[in-house]
């Protein structure tokens, strides 16, 4: 009986010894794995033969293929070069409607030929001088009116690209709306020309100052002054003002 229930147990560890050992082999990689899964890839019936196709090069060079040939080139040199003149009277005013044969133009001595002759369109930087004193300007007058309306009407008329600056004097200018381009802002200014504070009007004092502020400013430029001529107690004189007006090159007109 010992030796049976001895045998049994090591009999039964055989049996599942040789069990693992065969299913081990069965799972284990495979050694010839027969067939493999991927197909030989077939040419479709538009795709061209390989040994129609051009080589790829092994460096980029030149195809002289591409070269233009004998096609006629031209080659020119064009000069031409525009002068803004400004022609004046011995007023001071402009004499439009010159003809171009009447120009004569000189480089080294050399005359140049003139091809034509175009009034210019260049932007205008542009300083009304508003005469504001309580002499003549109240409030709800009819010179106080004619005032606005004409200051109003001349910055309605003016191009988009031109500028415009309000100045009142009085005893001395103010500065109402620097130089712009926005009209809204001129309107604004006008709308400020309400109650004088001063009798007195020194036009050749503010005329003066005007050109001296706009001597630094390139182009054309000019000053309009909307005055009834008087002067209370200047500094300078009318001649002295005109003089400064020469020198600035500021055209200017009065109304």
């Amino acid at each position: 009986m010992r030796y049976l229930k001895t045998a049994i147990p090591c009999a039964l560890a055989l049996f599942v010894l040789a069990w693992m050992c065969t299913a081990g082999q069965e799972q284990g990689p495979i050694k010839d794995p027969g067939q493999t899964v991927a197909k030989k890839k077939t040419a479709s019936p538009d795709t061209p033969d390989e040994s129609t196709l051009p080589k790829i090069p092994s460096q980029y060079k030149k195809d002289k293929s591409d070269t233009v040939g004998d096609v006629a080139t031209f080659k020119t040199d064009v000069d031409i070069v525009t002068l803004d003149v400004a022609v004046v009277d011995s007023n001071g005013q402009f004499i439009p409607g010159i003809p171009a044969v009447k120009f004569r133009v000189l480089e080294d001595n050399v005359p140049q030929q003139v091809r034509k002759v175009e009034m210019g369109e260049a932007p205008m930087t542009i300083g009304m001088l508003v005469e504001f004193s309580n002499r003549f300007q109240r409030l709800y007058s009819y010179t106080w009116l004619q005032t606005l309306q004409l200051a109003w009407g001349f910055a309605s008329s003016l191009h988009k690209d031109d500028y415009l600056a309000i100045i009142a004097y009085d005893l001395k200018p103010e500065i109402l709306c620097d130089f712009t381009t926005d009209r809204s802002q001129v309107q604004e200014a006008l709308h400020r020309l309400t109650i004088p504070a001063w009798s007195e009007a020194n036009m050749f004092d503010a005329v003066t100052d005007a050109a001296d502020r706009m001597s630094g400013i390139e182009g054309r430029k000019a000053i309009l002054l909307l005055t009834t001529g008087i002067d209370t107690f200047s500094k300078i004189t009318y001649d002295q003002t005109r003089k400064s007006l020469q020198q600035s090159e500021i055209g200017r007109a009065h109304v």
